[in-house]
């Protein structure tokens, strides 16, 4: 049996997500509270460029593939990890 090791390269969401520059930031705010409405709801506000992503041909050329029409299957397969985590971004 072959079985292959997945590692997901995900990297977290948050107000210190480091977004191109002239693009949104992440923005998660409490739109409903326990509190003042029984339940707890964000809402978050950002630009699809924000944290871990891909940029589907649609990004850059009309009537081309957008990425939910890339099978998943394409994002699998050998590669090597390569953490850029410690850099920040010029502001």
């Amino acid at each position: 049996m072959n079985l292959m090791k997945l590692y997901d390269i995900t990297l977290d969401l948050d107000e210190e997500t480091i977004v191109y520059a002239s693009d949104p930031k992440f923005v998660k705010e409490a739109w409903h509270t326990v509190q003042d409405d029984g339940f707890l709801l964000h809402k978050i506000t950002m630009g699809t460029h924000a944290g871990t992503h891909i940029d589907a041909p649609s990004h850059m050329l009309e009537n081309t593939d957008d990425v939910s029409d890339i099978p998943l299957n394409n994002f699998i397969g050998d590669c090597i990890p390569v953490s850029y985590t410690h850099l920040r971004a010029h502001e």
